[in-house]
């Protein structure tokens, strides 16, 4: 069994790696003719080249992974239906599901991978190649010093009036207001600070007052000034929080950056909320696009017969379309509100996963 994985292992990298390159190539040319002109205007070194590239790429791998996936399995299995290796197999007692594996793990792998770069390179990838060109046309272009922020954190209900916040450090705000409701029903409680730091997991305050009113904007109590840093866990806005969506663009955040500013915004539209949860669980059903793709590219790739496998080659591709095609259907309900979010992105998958393992247990 470990010489029939071994040589399945073979078959399917080889020609995936191959459809990989060549996709990343492809899309390289295509970009690098239409960018040719603005790298040689901004005097582009060539190691910045590469690593503009480098980092296009990232993203560009979701969208070409599927199809080299799909591709390299129908050529494989194609091959060894061919020269009659699969028959041997079944004919040796090898089952159906235990040829799949190897398929099956690579596009698993994928998936893997994938979702693991959505979080981490990803969101950075985008930022560095959208503001690639605008940084060498205007280097301030891109300000990361902002002024005079406002920010409502619906989740713990507080309001912060920020005079001044980095960007790139988002954890340390300067001549900071905040306004929140106290535990006491009717009681509204005003902090003010010239500086506020998130160290160990809360926020310190340097410069402290604090001053709580009820509802007639009366003063209830108020502290005197801090000589000393403030430290105060029950306000549990995290830094990102302040710079997530509002500076940072909601593309560029991490699904779970996602997840809180859709939790930390309940003010939003009915429209908005709708389009960014329909974004949100595109992200995560996106990577299992590796895995549904090999579930009919296998049964199909593995008709026997000259004509059965170019049939299953073009019934394989069919589907590939028929998928991304009922993907954006569904997202375009979804933010429309026709079905809910989780279905408009869930979906294709859940469609496509029960046609494929309905084909794979026909197969051969």
């Amino acid at each position: 069994m470990k010489i029939i994985d071994r040589h399945l292992y073979r078959e399917y990298l080889t020609p995936l790696t191959y459809n990989l390159l060549t996709f990343c190539m492809l899309f390289v040319i295509i970009d690098l003719f239409s960018n040719l002109k603005k790298f040689l205007e901004h005097h582009v070194q060539p190691v910045e080249i590469l690593t503009y590239y480098g980092f296009l790429l990232v993203p560009v791998l979701e969208l070409i992974t599927p199809a080299a996936l799909l591709l390299s399995a129908l050529y494989t299995l194609a091959k060894l239906t061919r020269h009659n290796e699969l028959t041997a197999m079944r004919a040796s007692g090898v089952s159906r599901w235990r040829l799949m594996t190897p398929f099956l793990t690579v596009g698993l792998g994928f998936v893997i991978l994938i979702a693991v770069l959505k979080e981490t390179v990803v969101p950075r990838a985008l930022n560095y190649t959208t503001t690639f060109f605008k940084t060498r046309s205007d280097p301030d272009a891109i300000a990361t010093i902002h002024e005079k922020i406002a920010y409502m954190d619906g989740q713990t209900r507080s309001i912060w009036w920020i005079e001044r916040l980095d960007a790139t450090k988002p954890h340390i705000a300067h001549s900071v207001i905040v306004t929140r409701n106290t535990d006491q029903q009717g009681l509204r409680e005003e902090i003010a600070a010239t500086r506020a730091e998130w160290m160990d997991g809360a926020w310190w305050f340097f410069g402290y007052v604090s001053e709580i009113t009820d509802d007639d904007d009366q003063v209830v109590s108020r502290s005197e000034h801090a000589e000393i840093p403030v430290e105060r866990r029950d306000i549990r806005t995290q830094p990102d929080d302040l710079v997530n969506g509002d500076i940072r663009p909601v593309d560029l955040l991490t699904t779970t950056e996602l997840h809180r500013y859709i939790a930390t915004r309940p003010y939003l539209t009915d429209r908005e909320l709708a389009r960014y949860r329909v974004q949100f669980h595109q992200r995560l059903a996106s990577p299992w696009t590796c895995l549904v793709v090999l579930l009919f590219a296998i049964p199909a790739g593995a008709r026997t017969g000259r004509s059965g496998a170019m049939l299953g080659i073009i019934l394989a591709l069919s589907a590939l379309f028929g998928y991304y095609a009922l993907l954006q259907i569904g997202m375009y309900m979804g933010i429309q509100s026709v079905i809910p979010s989780w279905s408009s992105a869930w979906l294709p998958n859940i469609v496509f996963c029960a046609v494929g393992v309905s084909m794979s247990s026909r197969m051969m």
